[in-house]
């Protein structure tokens, strides 16, 4: 009884359908939790603690597990015209590190303010909500947590990574059957992204870019 469904007639992707949940939501903390992800034991009481304690921290992002127990990339570094460049070219291995702009297994161990968290398992404060306002449905699917992240932390608040805090998650079910509507979905939503918070031109150049690899790939 204590939980509330709400069903909605269509899919207005990952952003709108969070923003219907907080709307109804009531707490001073806010959990986002992907269909694909399983929330261990004590890891949202683990969340709530660390905002409780850090009333300067506006979201906090648990460690990603695969089904198997290995660690899954949890949070990154904020896209920059030139590091989605080197991605789109499969060079920013050479230029960066492997795992960029996640971070590895070994420098995940401790609690850390990062650039954004995943949204697969998001915990935010109702503060911070109010302040910056809700996800931007702009973003159909992929890459509208990392503009919510970058919002806050423009906002004042920071955002940190809680090892402490577990979740399986199944990465992509939802878009696997799907690979080329997905690669669609994540530059466009990069796009937006760069338009948003580096510049029209910034944004304009790495379009241009994935127009010209796509053109460039067989098949």
């Amino acid at each position: 009884p204590s939980v509330k469904l709400i069903r909605n007639p269509e899919n207005g992707g990952f952003a709108a359908a969070n923003n219907i949940g907080i709307a109804a939501s009531r707490g001073r903390h806010v959990l986002l939790l992907n269909s694909d992800a399983v929330l261990l034991p004590g890891s949202a009481r683990a969340m709530v603690d660390f905002l409780d304690r850090n009333p300067g921290a506006g979201m906090v992002g648990a460690r990603l597990l695969n089904p198997d127990g290995s660690f899954q990339y949890s949070f990154a570094d904020f896209p920059s015209l030139k590091g989605e460049l080197l991605l789109l070219l499969r060079l920013a291995s050479r230029v960066y590190s492997p795992t960029y702009p996640s971070y590895p297994v070994e420098r995940s161990g401790q609690e850390r303010s990062v650039d954004w968290v995943s949204g697969a398992c998001l915990m935010a404060r109702r503060a911070t909500i109010d302040a910056i306002g809700p996800l931007d449905e702009s973003y159909f699917m992929y890459t509208e947590e990392t503009d919510w992240c970058y919002r806050a932390r423009r906002g004042g608040w920071s955002v940190h990574y809680l090892p402490e805090a577990k979740v399986v998650h199944w990465v992509g079910q939802s878009s696997a059957a799907a690979p080329a509507r997905r690669r669609r979905q994540v530059y466009r939503s990069k796009i937006l992204f760069l338009r948003k918070h580096v510049g029209w031109e910034a944004a304009e150049t790495f379009a241009l870019a994935v127009r010209a690899v796509s053109a460039l790939k067989p098949g």
